[in-house]
């Protein structure tokens, strides 16, 4: 068995791009960076099995099955970086949404709590329920509950049923504005076009499935993610090389030399873009290689706009890397609230963890790669929530619920600026209780256990207000 991979510095950048079909690649653009702490790796591997047959004479011979293209994407952990504007997404948006299934809410959404009928803590009504959407994460901006956050569980018309409850009724013409929530769908179907920039090589897959995700809050705030999963297969790259032979501002063809042939891979579902250096009277372009035919290179002109020009023998041609705009800062606080079922747990670390439990349809004969994701009946999608912290002695009535097998409520709010608060909720967690260590006032506890539906799709929430 063979396997070929690139892996990822410190210095490489990924992009990521959400698929309107899956396989169907599409091209990166600069605010598609997802800054990571390196470690990232987009894996292809060929599988090539050799079978040793005795003959009658001496020596061996080989057999080699060639069987189809596979890959696979690990993004290590990272920052997550809110903008800072309430309703924008934030640089890992494109992950996140991949493995949910959805992204809700976003844009400037606002609103104000009506008189009638009366509110209460658990929801209430607004002028116009539409602009709204369940799943997504809201903050109201003034009243008495100014600064609290909930999530909207249930819209009927104008009304919103809200958790978790906020700490009182609010009163009519407070204000609230939504946030970015991450919702889990019946069926994901979502996927991605990866690519890796390692300065003189840059390289991309499509087809990529997120199956796994993780959301960690740490006791100073910051919140970190994490995720991989399988991809269908298909990759271009582009190296670094110089044109053998100049071409004019027109032509679709243009030739590398024959010893750097190999540094060039197209397929047509994954676009990838190229930039021929100045050189002389010669200006920068940016071109898109669409095919490859030994050294002759199918090239799209002014793929970015700024214009074609003609270019002499040994031109550079290198990867195309955008100028890069920081989206948003880590999030690193020590503001938050972490409660079980109402009740104050003073946290040292949270973490939930997303298995979609999907699998890539297995390709019909004659098919290079695999043609989707569909969820596996014996690996149905779970989420895991882990804690530790604080244990009071004000909690053990929590905690005998929790023994008694009661599922509990787990709420987690991590910041108080707007745009970079960071909300999880849990309505109906399991933890397994460990056991009660002696202490007199207050002991380290961690919790771990399963998540359950109330009412469909709703195990865990995630969103950024």
């Amino acid at each position: 068995m063979t396997a070929r991979n690139f892996g990822l510095s410190r210095e490489a950048r990924v992009y990521l791009k959400a698929e309107t079909t899956y396989k169907t690649g599409v091209m990166f653009d600069a605010a598609a960076i997802a800054p990571h702490k390196g470690g990232a790796k987009l894996e292809w591997n060929r599988t090539y099995t050799p079978v040793v047959e005795r003959k009658d004479t001496v020596g061996v011979s080989e057999q080699v099955l060639d069987q189809p293209d596979s890959s696979s994407f690990t993004f290590p952990t990272s920052y997550l970086k809110p903008s800072g504007t309430t309703g924008t997404e934030p640089d890992l948006a494109p992950l996140i949404k991949a493995a949910f299934g959805s992204q809700v809410g976003g844009g400037v959404v606002a609103g104000v709590v009506q008189a009638s009928p009366a509110p209460t803590t658990t929801g209430f009504t607004v002028v116009d329920g539409s602009v709204f959407a369940v799943g997504a994460p809201i903050r109201m901006t003034s009243g008495n509950t100014s600064g609290e956050v909930a999530f909207i569980t249930a819209i009927s018309t104008n009304a919103l049923t809200i958790a978790p409850d906020l700490s009182e009724a609010p009163a009519s013409t407070d204000g609230l504005v939504m946030g970015v929530g991450f919702y889990l769908t019946s069926e994901n179907i979502e996927s991605l076009t990866a690519y890796h920039d390692l300065s003189n090589m840059m390289h991309g897959g499509s087809g990529i499935v997120i199956n796994n995700l993780s959301v960690e809050v740490s006791r100073d705030g910051t919140v970190m993610i994490s995720a991989d999963g399988p991809g269908s297969g298909t990759k271009s790259m582009v190296g670094t090389s110089t044109l053998d032979g100049g071409i004019n501002n027109s032509v679709t063809t243009l030739a590398v030399p024959t010893a750097d042939a190999d540094k060039f891979i197209i397929d047509s579902n994954v676009p990838i873009w190229a930039t021929i250096e100045a050189e002389g009277a010669n200006t920068e372009e940016v071109v898109a290689i669409t095919a490859k035919s030994g050294v002759s290179l199918t090239i799209s002109r002014n793929a970015d706009g700024n214009g074609a020009s003609a270019h002499g023998t040994a031109a550079v041609i290198k990867p195309w890397r955008p100028s890069v705009t920081k989206l948003g800062t880590p999030l690193a606080c020590l503001t938050g609230d972490f409660e079980i079922d109402g009740s104050a747990f003073g946290i040292h670390t949270a973490k939930f963890s997303l298995s979609g439990g999907k699998a890539l349809r297995e390709s019909n004969f004659g098919e290079s790669t695999a043609n989707g994701p569909y969820v596996s009946g014996d690996n149905a999608r779970g989420v895991v929530l882990d804690i530790s912290g604080k244990f009071e002695k004000d909690m053990l009535r929590k905690y005998n619920q929790a023994a008694d097998g009661d599922a509990l409520a787990a709420w987690i709010k991590v910041g108080a600026t707007a745009g970079k608060i960071v909300a999880i909720y849990a309505p109906k967690w399991h933890p397994a209780v460990p056991s009660l260590d002696e202490g007199s006032g207050q002991i380290m506890h961690g919790f771990s256990g399963p998540c359950f539906e109330t009412s469909g799709n709703d195990e865990i929430y995630f969103g950024i207000v």
